[in-house]
């Protein structure tokens, strides 16, 4: 995933979304892949995805 993100990429979302304590902006590839890494599990669960 990192690879596919420029270093400066950006990932911002409404803070009333997100878990709390989650950040509502998340700046540098690296940040976003872990966040992803972190919350991959509610997503899966989110989509019905294995």
């Amino acid at each position: 995933m990192i690879q596919l993100l420029v270093t400066g990429s950006v990932r911002a979302a409404d803070a009333a979304l997100l878990p709390r304590g989650a950040r509502a902006v998340v700046i540098g590839a690296m940040g976003i892949a872990t966040e992803a890494a972190y919350f991959r599990d509610r997503v899966r669960a989110a989509f019905g995805l294995t």
